[in-house]
C-alpha cells in the first residue's frame, strides 16, 4: 500500500510540474509580446518623430518661399530661389516616402498616425502653395494664412503624440 501512495505522489508531481511549465510558457509568451509591441510602438513613434521633423524643416522652407513671393523676390532666373524649390521638391517627395512607410500602424498609435496623415495633407497642400504661387490676390493670401495656420496647429497635436511616446 506504501508503495501505491508513493507513486500517486509522483504522478501528482509530474503533472504539477508539467502544469507549472505550461503555465510558464504562456506567461513568458504573453510578456514577450507585450514587449515586441511596445518595442514596435517605440520605434513606429521614433519614424512618425523623423516624418515630423522633414515636415517641420520644409514649412520653414516653404514659408520663405511664400514670403519671397509676397514681397516680390521670387525672380524665376534668381538661382537661390530654383535651388530653394528643387531642394523643398526633393524634400517634399522625401516626405511622401516616409508617410507611406508609416502607413500600417500598431494598435496602440492608430490616433497619433491620424493626426500625421491630416498633418500631411495641409503640409502637401501648403508646400504646392509655395511651389506653384498664383496671381497674389486676398484670396491667395487668405488662403495661405488658413493652410499654415492649419498645418501649425496638425503638427502641434502630432508633436504632443509622439511626446507621450
Amino acid at each position: 500500500m506504501e508503495k501505491k501512495g508513493h507513486a500517486f505522489s509522483v504522478s501528482v508531481l509530474k503533472w504539477a510540474a508539467f502544469i507549472c511549465l505550461g503555465l510558464l510558457v504562456c506567461i513568458g509568451s504573453s510578456l514577450y509580446s507585450s514587449y515586441k509591441e511596445q518595442m514596435n510602438q517605440t520605434a513606429y513613434a521614433e519614424q512618425m518623430g523623423k516624418a515630423y521633423e522633414k515636415m517641420s524643416k520644409n514649412i520653414q522652407e516653404a514659408e520663405q518661399l511664400v514670403s519671397d513671393y509676397i514681397e516680390g523676390k521670387d525672380s524665376s532666373v534668381s538661382s537661390r530661389h530654383l535651388h530653394a524649390v528643387k531642394e523643398l521638391e526633393k524634400e517634399a517627395e522625401e516626405c511622401l516616402l516616409m508617410m507611406d512607410q508609416l502607413s500600417d500602424p500598431p494598435s496602440g498609435m492608430k490616433e497619433a498616425y491620424a493626426l500625421l496623415l491630416d498633418a500631411h495633407i495641409a503640409y502637401k497642400q501648403y508646400v504646392q502653395l509655395a511651389l506653384h504661387p498664383q496671381e497674389l490676390s486676398n484670396d491667395w493670401m487668405d488662403k495661405e494664412r488658413r493652410l499654415k495656420a492649419e498645418l501649425n496647429s496638425h503638427l502641434k497635436l502630432v508633436k504632443q503624440r509622439v511626446a507621450q511616446r
